[in-house]
């Protein structure tokens, strides 16, 4: 969990609301979602998911590839 009140997190990482998309008209937040960097700081995997609880093996999968 992430707090980012100032959205600049959100906003560097691609995850503020688009009206396209689920939770398109909330603008004072950032989506849901998840961002995975690896050991030198390099994002690998950037995702909006608002069921991003239910995808943890997912998640988990990916660190494992990348490790």
């Amino acid at each position: 969990m992430l707090l980012d009140p100032q959205r600049s997190f959100a906003r560097a990482n691609d995850m503020l609301p688009k009206s396209n998309q689920p939770m398109g008209m909330m603008s004072g937040v950032g989506q849901m979602g998840f961002v995975i960097v690896d050991r030198s700081g390099t994002i690998r995997v950037q995702r909006v998911d608002i069921q991003f609880g239910q995808h943890a093996s997912q998640m988990l999968e990916i660190l494992r590839v990348i490790q």
